[in-house]
């Protein structure tokens, strides 16, 4: 079952995660055994803009989830970004390092991680480019940035991304569930040179 505020899903029910109390309704109604937490504010320069936002969608909202399934016996799944770490060194970063948030996006990545970690069952996983049709028609990510945007946007060249399809994420997260129902891990999927499917901005 799915949820939704702003945008519409078909068959999803609408609710506001940073409400608490309305959560724990609509959540009682369905009555999960797994909570995928894809809620969010993915752009940075919006969560720049109006961090009160950022912070309820990519915190507060991480919080009402969590509790709900601490107090249900349910899993979360939730879902982080490659940004909780500042890409500077070469090697590849494991999971268990230490987090370092290099902007305000970052900073409430990394809260949201540390919320969901106090609960005793959860993955974590952090992805870099996500990528995929939202059928919104609106911009989607920084692609839907640069292909639909009319002025010029910057970004280092010799930088290293790793784009990964939505659809890929979503076997990805069938898998995990399927596999391990009970343990707390984090998987990274952080893009270095070492890696393949890597690009460039250039490429």
């Amino acid at each position: 079952m799915g949820t939704y505020y702003s945008r519409s899903v078909p068959g999803g029910i609408k609710v506001d995660l940073t409400d608490e109390s309305e959560t724990f309704r609509v959540l009682n109604k369905i009555n999960p055994n797994v909570i995928i937490h894809a809620v969010g504010e993915p752009d940075p320069d919006v969560a720049k803009q109006n961090p009160e936002q950022a912070l309820r969608l990519n915190v507060e909202s991480v919080r009402a989830i969590g509790n709900f399934a601490q107090k249900n016996n349910c899993k979360i799944i939730h879902l982080s970004t490659a940004y909780v770490f500042p890409g500077k060194q070469t090697d590849k970063y494991k999971e268990t390092e230490q987090r370092r948030a290099v902007n305000f996006y970052a900073e409430t990545k990394v809260k949201g991680e540390g919320v969901i970690e106090r609960y005793p069952n959860h993955i974590i996983l952090r992805f870099d480019l996500v990528f995929g049709y939202n059928g919104s028609g609106k911009a989607n990510g920084i692609f839907g940035k640069i292909i639909n945007t009319k002025t010029d946007i910057s970004y280092e060249p010799t930088q290293l991304r790793q784009p990964m399809f939505i659809d890929d994420i979503a076997r990805a997260i069938q898998f995990l569930w399927s596999v391990n129902r009970s343990e707390s891990f984090i998987w990274g999927q952080i893009s270095q040179p070492n890696m393949t499917s890597v690009v460039s901005w250039n490429q």
